[in-house]
């Protein structure tokens, strides 16, 4: 019993109460921040007395005092720029107001960089840090008065934060300052940067939101302080400007209207926010938009879309009163010349069925007729752009449309070059594949709606052929040509199926086929589907290349023995019977040979 009482004496004598250390501490804490306080005023003290000194010995006029004087005031200030020195000093103690905007002057326009930083942006940070404003001088009637913030918004590389640190050292709103040899104004700077606040504050103050510039003759190239807002992205500041009554069919220098400049800006999703706000607003107050303004290319809305084949915009602009004729003035094309010269591969990918069947869905709501073999300045039809561009579901499309077939005139090798040169630059295996079947494909449509080739025509596709590589270089029993004998290639080509939904059919079995018996089995179309399928070729390695050209040969071969044969009786002068030309010209022949035998005709 005594010797627990003892324990428990000795351990109340130990104890401590923790508390005292957490009293202690925070006083040791208090008296350090005191004294820091101290030591920052008294160096502040020294830096301020330093800057006065400073500027006592300064030439104003001379730029290169200026500069050398500059880094002296950017050393004493660096501190000044960081969280722990707050107290800043009153600028208005040491320099005059000129005398501070000469500096920020060539801060703005020299940056004085060093390695690692931008002194001169620290120095712009620091006078708005201080809480130096700008005040009107007494000696300036108007409001013409170059500015700091004229300064950067004219530099090649703006700094947006610069800008921003500015008005807030100019930030007197109820005066809106022109440069004197550009016209441009703060206002065109704040919509330019996207300074919603700032630009709030100049309309409360009452700023047009129009603001013409302030200069003679500077219209032309200072744009609308909307079209600056719109050409920069800053959907924020031109909704705002729009609801104090911003021109909806302001003229940027270039030409362009709000609305082309939202359908320039294709596919930013608050650009097409923002036209359909242009065009949805019903307020009596404000004209209505010119749906079908052009730019300097003679484009409209409508066109800049189709272009950038967005099919919502698109459907937007034809459901507001969009004209689905309207030529470009530039080259005569129409919207549909639009939709069927484009640059796409994927004659089957989902958007491009989505824009030509919105198109002409949308015209119909509206009850129009479209100008389905409209003429550009080049005297071709939509058909034949699709015809030209490879675009077989465009073709079957245009000619359930009423597209004319019988003064249908087929496309020129140059009018073809285009397509074949801009899909080779994709650098695809199945490239050459996609090429040839597509090519077979539009043959394939003109011909089911009565069109008959003519050897023109045939002769053209040789040279196309020909010319990119889309031929077997000798004949299938070449020893040269022997790459399918490797046991390596068929137990990968045994196990590619040609088509998704037929396992009876894989690529070993097509390559031992017959190019009749492989015509009865794959379409054009079924070479297509498997050649947009470019994993269906990774297996094949080094082979892909061969394997590519040996389908092209077997999709092609039929168009190609048919011509062959007509040409080779026109050379022989029809002195032998056509049965003896088949059998001249029969399957020991490759593509190329039978192309050769076209071109001779030529050559007559």
């Amino acid at each position: 019993m005594s010797s627990t009482s003892t324990s428990s004496d000795d351990d109340s004598d130990t104890s401590y109460d923790s508390s005292d250390d957490d009293e202690s501490s925070s006083c040791l804490s208090t008296e350090r921040d005191a004294y820091d306080s101290v030591i920052v005023d008294y160096i502040n003290r020294q830096k301020l007395d330093g800057l006065k000194r400073l500027r006592e010995e300064v030439d104003w006029e001379s730029k290169k005092e200026r500069a050398r004087v500059f880094w002296q005031i950017y050393f004493l200030i660096s501190d000044w720029n960081e969280p722990r020195c707050p107290n800043t000093p009153n600028l208005r103690d040491v320099f005059q107001p000129a005398e501070i905007e000469r500096l920020l002057v060539d801060a703005v326009k020299d940056r004085f960089r060093d390695k690692k930083n931008y002194p001169g942006n620290r120095f712009i940070r620091f006078v708005a840090r201080s809480g130096y404003k700008d005040e009107r001088p007494a000696e300036l009637p108007s409001s013409r008065r170059t500015t700091p913030v004229h300064h950067e918004a004219k530099r090649e590389s703006v700094d947006r934060r610069n800008i921003a640190e500015l008005f807030k050292i100019y930030d007197g709103f109820d005066i809106n300052y022109v440069d004197e040899e550009s016209g441009l104004t703060h206002f065109h700077v704040a919509c330019q940067f996207g300074l919603r606040e700032v630009v709030q504050k100049f309309l409360e103050h009452g700023q047009d939101a129009n603001c013409l510039p302030g200069v003679a003759g500077a219209a032309a190239s200072i744009d609308p302080p909307l079209i600056l807002a719109l050409d920069n992205y800053e959907m924020a500041v031109a909704q705002l400007l729009l609801e104090h009554g911003a021109d909806r069919n302001a003229v940027s220098a270039e030409g362009l209207t709000p609305l082309l400049i939202s359908c320039k800006n294709i596919p930013y999703m608050a650009t097409y926010n923002f036209a359909k706000t242009l065009l949805d607003n019903d307020d009596e107050r404000y004209e209505l938009v010119r749906i079908d303004a052009r730019d300097k290319s003679g484009r409209t809305p409508l066109h800049l879309a189709l272009l950038s084949q967005d099919e919502i915009f698109s459907k937007l602009l034809l459901s507001r009163g969009a004209d689905p004729n309207l030529p470009v003035t530039e080259n005569g094309s129409t919207p549909l010349h639009i939709i069927c010269k484009r640059d796409v591969d994927d004659i089957r990918d989902e958007t491009e069925n989505c824009l030509l069947d919105t198109f002409f869905s949308s015209c119909d709501e509206r009850k129009l007729t479209v100008l389905i073999d409209a003429k550009d300045n080049e005297g071709r039809t939509p058909l034949q752009m699709a015809v030209a561009n490879l675009l077989p579901q465009v073709v079957d499309v245009l000619l359930d449309r009423g597209a004319d077939v019988s003064n249908f005139v087929f496309p020129t090798e140059a009018h073809f070059d285009a397509r074949f040169q801009s899909s080779y630059r994709d650098q695809i295996d199945n490239v050459k594949l996609r090429l040839a079947s597509c090519t077979m494909m539009v043959i394939e449509c003109l011909e089911k709606r009565g069109y008959e080739p003519k050897r023109a025509d045939a002769l053209t596709v040789a040279k196309l052929f020909t010319k990119y590589g889309l031929l077997e270089k000798s004949p299938p029993s070449s020893p040269e040509n022997r790459w399918y004998d490797d046991p390596n290639l068929a137990e990968k080509a045994k196990e590619i199926m040609m088509k998704e939904d037929d396992p009876s059919l894989s690529l070993y079995d097509l390559i031992q086929l017959r190019p009749e018996e492989a015509a009865k089995k794959l379409t054009p179309a079924d070479y297509f589907e498997f050649a947009m399928d470019i994993f269906d070729f990774d297996p094949l390695s080094e082979h892909t290349k061969a394997c590519t050209l040996h389908m092209c040969e077997k999709l092609s071969r039929g168009f190609f023995r048919a011509w062959a044969v007509e040409c080779f009786m026109e050379l022989t002068r029809y002195q032998l019977p056509i049965e003896c030309c088949k059998i001249i010209v029969d399957d020991s022949l490759a593509n190329r040979d039978l192309c050769n035998v076209c071109l001779a005709v030529t050559n007559e």
